[in-house]
């Protein structure tokens, strides 16, 4: 008797346990949060939304990839990310593969996650959405 409580038991948490994990990825895409394991199908990337925010606030700040740069590298337009994420480069940098210069340089790689989206924006071409 007691074996099939126990088995009771575990099929309620299992089915607990999977519903939640349901809602959350839910929950996620409602709130613009993107779990790396969506496809850029799956994912609402935005260049006004996920992109030039991400670029602004990481990479065309002063002393880096902005109008007063002296690399040769600005990230302060459309028309100028779009350009270098365009290169292969680009994602190798986020993602600090062996040689490449990572970046951003003095602040935290970019997540798993912000990077998907990067590259599903730059999978479909770049948008300036």
């Amino acid at each position: 008797m007691n074996s099939k409580i126990y088995v009771l038991a575990a099929a309620i948490s299992f089915g607990i346990l999977l519903s939640c994990a349901k809602d959350n990825v839910e929950d996620s895409k409602l709130n613009n949060q993107t779990p790396s394991n969506l496809t850029c199908d799956e994912r609402a990337v935005t260049f006004a939304v996920n992109i030039e925010p991400y670029i602004t606030q990481n990479c065309a700040i002063p002393g880096c990839h902005n109008q007063s740069t002296s690399g040769g590298v600005r990230l302060d337009s459309y028309a100028l990310i779009s350009a270098e994420a365009q290169k292969s480069r680009f994602v190798n940098i986020l993602k600090h593969n062996p040689g490449f210069s990572p970046m951003p340089k003095g602040r935290p790689k970019a997540s798993a996650d912000k990077i998907a989206e990067i590259e599903c924006w730059i999978a479909a071409g770049t948008p300036n959405n």
